[in-house]
Parts: C-alpha cells; sequence; structure tokens
C-alpha cells in the first residue's frame, strides 16, 4: 500500500532514496559490529511535525496554510553523531 509506506516514510523521517541508502548503511554497520540509527530520526511526532509543520490538531495537517515551513530547507535537525553508530 503506497499510502502505508508513505506514512513509514514520514514517521523516520527519510525520503525514498534515503530508506535504500540507510538500508546498506545500516547492513555494513552491522557487518563491522556496529548498531546504526538515521540520524534525522528525531521520533515520530516531531518527524511529521517536522513535514507538516507545527500546529494544534493532527486534522489541520490536511489543509492548506500560508505560514513558511520552519527552517531554511538546507539545515535540518538531527541526532548527535555520537548516537549514529557506536559499538554494540
Amino acid at each position: 500500500c503506497v499510502c502505508c509506506r508513505h506514512s513509514y516514510l514520514v514517521a523516520s523521517n527519510q525520503t525514498t532514496i534515503e530508506f535504500y541508502c540507510n538500508r546498506m548503511d545500516a547492513s555494513d554497520a552491522r557487518r563491522e559490529g556496529k548498531s546504526w540509527r538515521n540520524p534525522y530520526n528525531l521520533g515520530c511526532v516531531s518527524n511529521y511535525e517536522q513535514v507538516f509543520g507545527m500546529t494544534r490538531h493532527w486534522a489541520s495537517w490536511l489543509l492548506p496554510t500560508f505560514r513558511p515551513p520552519p527552517g531554511d530547507g538546507v539545515v535540518f535537525p538531527c541526532l548527535d553523531l555520537d548516537e549514529v553508530m557506536h559499538d554494540v
């Protein structure tokens, strides 16, 4: 289901291309005995807010808005690099 797939991508804060790249990075890390996390995955709610905007109610995400998105579109919040890859 396309809707389910895109819901997962938004919830994990990834594009389709990032999903496949992240899967390969996680596989490489596992082979090296390390654990790997997506550095842009800030948690389900924060990820949805980052994509759809911060609002009081989720239903308003379905409506158009005139507010500009947060940030500049170039720099995005992410986890500390120490949290992304570490020894298991």
